[in-house]
């Protein structure tokens, strides 16, 4: 139809489907509809694979170390594989030492409430093997002369032959605490196949050059940065040493004590859990994942070189953990693999000390305080 002025109008069928057939808004609203349900799928996985409180206090205390790579052209792909020097690993402990690594925790009860656990790092136990110690006299000569007596008698000789010039074994009591460091011991691996792929065939290596295992009361002892350079006082060699150039046999053992936490409150009891952490200090790893002396490495502990949020760090593998004042309420759910973790990180821990065939004073206690067997 035809209006004056040339104008037309629209029919009333025309206007009726322009407004059923132009639905925007709708669409947009089922469109948030459908986002909103997607989104409380997500939370709910999320909440499914939230991290236990245990989880979070190995992932805080995971410790990244500065990576080297070798600049020599004539090395070997495996000798140009990132490693860290020993003293960039003691240094990166000066924090945490002086002031705790901080664990964000979260304690579900009527509220759930976030709180900062703060643990102090200290010394258990520690073992240095090398590829070939009478091969870094240059390292041993360096060793400056001192003075033994009986409270400070943790350095000896294992041996006054030629053979074992330079191999130091630290430690209170060594015949107690290393008792299968004998050359009758280091053979029978050696006949077992434990050799190393750098090693003549000796066993001399299985031989530590440096150990020491911590027998003083938690009260009485230094944080592990002040621990190391006491030590390295007597044995400058332990802030000389290259992860390449020790066996996949060394090996540290860490005391996690906490000291504070943030907020305080009445639940603080609560957390008093102490934790013992093992860690390989190597980073010589054969191309099959298996260490030296037929050990398989957890798939946990593996060296994670140059991940990509730091691509110049290494991360010191965990080998195993195992627990004192541990409440599985307040550090794990009840989800099946949080339980698994305990078990496998004790086990794993329990598994290294054998393999080892060492006496661990504080591996002893914790385990005697346990509540659940292994």
């Amino acid at each position: 139809m035809v209006l004056s002025g040339g104008s037309t109008s629209t029919s009333p069928r025309f206007q009726g489907a322009d407004r059923f057939y132009c639905p925007p808004p709708r669409r947009q609203l089922r469109a948030r509809e459908a986002a909103e349900k997607e989104k409380e799928v997500l939370k709910a996985v999320a909440e499914e694979e939230e991290e236990s409180n245990l989880e979070r206090f190995v992932a805080s205390t995971s410790l990244l170390v500065p990576a080297t790579t070798s600049t020599s052209t004539s090395s070997s792909s495996s000798s140009r594989a990132p490693f860290f020097n020993l003293s960039d690993l003691w240094d990166s402990f000066k924090e945490w030492s002086a002031y705790g690594a901080g664990v964000p925790l979260v304690l579900h009860g009527t509220h759930s409430v976030s709180v900062v656990q703060y643990y102090v790092p200290f010394l258990s136990a520690i073992q240095l093997f090398l590829h070939n110690p009478l091969h870094l006299s240059t390292l041993t000569s360096r060793r400056q002369p001192r003075e033994e007596s009986d409270e400070d008698s943790c350095q000896e000789e294992t041996s006054s032959d030629s053979e074992n010039e330079g191999l130091v074994v630290v430690g209170r009591e060594s015949s107690e605490v290393m008792p299968s460091c004998t050359h009758r011991a280091a053979e029978a691996e050696v006949d077992g196949g434990c050799s190393s792929d750098d090693s003549d065939g000796d066993g001399r290596h299985h031989i530590p050059v440096f150990q020491f295992f911590e027998h003083d009361p938690p009260y009485a002892r230094q944080p592990l940065a002040d621990k190391i350079w006491t030590l390295a006082a007597k044995f400058p060699e332990l802030k000389m040493y290259r992860s390449c150039d020790l066996l996949p046999s060394s090996w540290i053992s860490v005391a996690w004590y906490p000291i504070y936490r943030i907020p305080t409150g009445p639940t603080l009891q609560d957390l008093d859990a102490c934790f013992l952490t093992f860690h390989s200090l190597s980073t010589v790893l054969k191309s099959d994942g298996i260490m030296h002396q037929d050990i398989t490495v957890p798939s946990a502990s593996i060296m994670r070189q140059n991940p990509s949020d730091n691509p110049d760090k290494l991360t010191l593998p965990l080998l195993g953990l195992v627990s004192y004042k541990f409440k599985e309420s307040i550090w794990i759910s009840d989800r099946l693999h949080e339980r698994e973790l305990v078990t496998n990180l004790m086990h794993s821990a329990d598994e290294w000390l054998c393999s080892r065939q060492v006496n661990h004073p504080d591996y002893r206690f914790f385990l005697s305080h346990y509540s659940t067997p292994l």
